[in-house]
């Protein structure tokens, strides 16, 4: 189960280039939030988020990338990222995995083998939609596709074990010049918070 995990996390940590899909046909627009159900990326969960007014979803074009919210005119972004696990794990054996501190291992690992420096600030156990969630703080400067200079990152991240599957949200806050960083931080904290787990098991 392990190995999996860790794999898993892995990838969901690179920041990736997400080409967008303008008719919402990946999920259903119910005034500000989108909900998926019967989604493929879903992995077989069905859930629901909140858009932040001034955010655009769009539909994520690789494996186990769900969705992408933006903000308008803005670098920064949300990433959700589902993949099924082999084995189910119980709430409490969440907690012990996040306690344990592998998480915090896995994302120093994936920024060493890049050659990233990054630090992390803050790393803490939350609640969202009743489930424990590992919630990590960390910065970096990273160099994005058509931008000369590097940009100081902010990266905010929920990992959520939801019975057999892994739930990851990514935000991915931009220090711009003329952008409204604590907008965009507010907003970004909102959206996994707003996250409604439906339970699938029973639909």
């Amino acid at each position: 189960m392990g190995s999996v995990i860790r794999e898993f996390l892995l990838c969901t940590l690179i920041v990736c280039s997400i080409t967008s899909s303008y008719a919402q046909s990946f999920c259903k627009i119910e005034k500000d939030y989108a909900v998926f159900c019967n989604y493929e990326k879903a992995q077989g969960v069905h859930f629901k988020i909140r858009i932040p007014r001034g955010w655009t979803i769009k539909e994520g074009n690789r494996p186990h990338i769900v969705a992408k919210l933006t903000p308008d005119n803005s670098l920064s972004s949300v990433v959700v990222f589902i993949d099924k696990g082999e084995t189910f794990i119980s709430r409490n054996q969440a907690i012990e995995i996040y306690d344990s501190g592998e998480l915090e291992r896995v994302l120093l690992e994936e920024f060493t083998f890049r050659q990233t420096p990054i630090e992390i600030v803050s790393a803490e156990n939350v609640f969202i939609d009743s489930y424990p969630t590992r919630f990590i703080i960390s910065t970096y400067t990273q160099r994005l596709p058509g931008q000369l200079d590097s940009l100081d990152v902010l990266n905010l991240q929920w990992t959520i074990f939801y019975e057999d599957y892994v739930i990851q949200l990514n935000a991915y806050i931009i220090d711009e010049l003329g952008k409204d960083f604590l907008q965009e931080y507010y907003d970004s904290i909102s959206i996994p918070y707003s996250l409604v787990l439906f339970d699938h098991y029973n639909l």
